[in-house]
């Protein structure tokens, strides 16, 4: 069996990982279906819905992968109506980056293997 993308995967730095992960998130809050940075929602407890690249990635990195997007201002975090919280993940100029949030319902399916984002 040929495993050369996972030998690709591994060699990927921080740097590499960042815009996959931006995607993934502007992805999940255009479907609505939101990432937060931790807690029931966050990127970590949903990580199997992520790119394959992203599984095995620890708790506390992908949170300070997320921090370093919103230290850039390439992730924004959002409330919508009805929340006292600011905490849903997204774009600057994406759904709930603007008021526009549609949450769906029902089953969230894990990522495909080989599953790529578009930024």
């Amino acid at each position: 069996m040929d495993r050369s993308d996972a030998l690709v995967r591994a060699r990927q730095t921080d740097v590499d990982l960042l815009p996959d992960l931006k995607a993934a998130i502007a992805r999940a809050a255009a479907e609505g279906k939101p990432y937060t940075k931790t807690g029931g929602n966050g990127v970590y407890e949903r990580r199997h819905e992520l790119p394959e690249a992203f599984h095995a990635i620890g708790k506390h990195r992908l949170a300070e992968w997320v921090g370093t997007l919103l230290d850039r201002e390439e992730l924004v975090m959002a409330m919508v109506d009805g929340s006292k919280l600011v905490k849903w993940l997204d774009v600057p100029d994406g759904p709930m980056a603007s008021g526009e949030a549609a949450f769906v319902t029902g089953h969230l399916k894990r990522a495909s293997p080989g599953q790529q984002d578009q930024p």
